[in-house]
């Protein structure tokens, strides 16, 4: 018999094919707690919300979000549902809580910006694949052979705050190494160059000729948050030059929809643009999710 923790349960020892049912019966009745809920539901909210749970999280969000999950049988659908349809999960503390693993921020970036990599031939196209792998093994995310059986620190290890340790003086200066480059002047592997095509980026914008809103869109698809006031008129300014009006960026980009190949107005709208993408990837915030 166990204690009063598992109801008094007792379960009978048993041998040879029943056995199993013995170890069922373990599992139900561990299951059956709700600390076991409550253990895997904090370990849901560390992975998608913050690794720090208060007093107010644990009795507002964590308990209640434990009762849905053993209600439902431990389905897992069905507690992702309920977290992320939860005002908790909306609210603006908790953006931009979470620092971007290695792997999560290059595959990110690729997506972003749609950055092309090679399909073939197959030695060029494992070339690229393999010169960001090299970058998360540098940035300590071997892929495929994390240190141990329980994976990177930064998803389990308390005692460093978990994905704080994916930033070290080291690891963010070779980041912002890495992103100015793809930003700037692009990163050669095998002959092809990989460069964020930042025109590509904001030809997406119906609104892409208005300097404020070119601001605001790439803000609010490149950060996990807003920025504040003088951040913005900083980024606007990588796109009209101090004592010029608004208007100087609208022409500009109006004469390169105009003439797409014309060099001078191509690189009118490449080189501001590639300013501003070059700053927004230097940003700590772009560093998180």
């Amino acid at each position: 018999m166990f204690s009063s923790f598992y109801a008094n349960t007792t379960i009978t020892g048993q041998t040879g094919a029943n056995g199993a049912n013995e170890a069922d019966s373990l599992l139900t009745m561990i299951l059956q707690t709700n600390e076991c809920a409550k253990y895997m539901v904090r370990c849901f909210y560390i992975w998608f919300v913050y690794f720090d749970i208060t007093p107010d999280v644990e009795t507002n969000v964590i308990t209640p979000l434990a009762d849905i999950f053993r209600s439902s049988n431990y389905n897992i659908p069905t507690l992702l549902k309920a977290l992320f349809k939860s005002e908790h999960f909306f609210d603006t503390v908790n953006y931009g809580c979470i620092i971007k693993s290695p792997v999560d921020m290059y595959v990110g970036m690729i997506r972003e910006f749609n950055l092309t990599l090679a399909a073939s031939p197959v030695d060029i196209m494992y070339a690229h694949w393999k010169s960001f792998s090299d970058k998360c093994n540098t940035e300590a995310q071997n892929i495929g052979d994390p240190p141990n059986v329980a994976g990177w620190p930064a998803y389990y290890l308390v005692e460093t705050n978990f994905y704080e340790t994916w930033m070290s003086n080291s690891t963010i200066q070779v980041k912002g190494k890495n992103l100015n480059a793809f930003a700037n002047v692009g990163v050669a592997v095998s002959g092809v160059k990989l460069k964020i095509d930042p025109i590509a980026f904001n030809k997406q914008f119906i609104d892409a000729g208005n300097p404020n809103k070119t601001v605001a869109n790439f803000i609010l698809y490149l950060l996990p948050m807003d920025l504040n006031a003088d951040q913005k008129a900083y980024m606007k300014g990588r796109l009209v030059p101090s004592g010029e009006q608004d208007s100087y960026w609208t022409s500009a980009w109006n004469n390169y929809l105009a003439n797409p190949t014309n060099a001078t107005a191509l690189s009118v709208v490449s080189g501001r643009l590639n300013n501003l993408v070059s700053y927004i990837t230097s940003l700590a915030e772009y560093f998180l999710y």
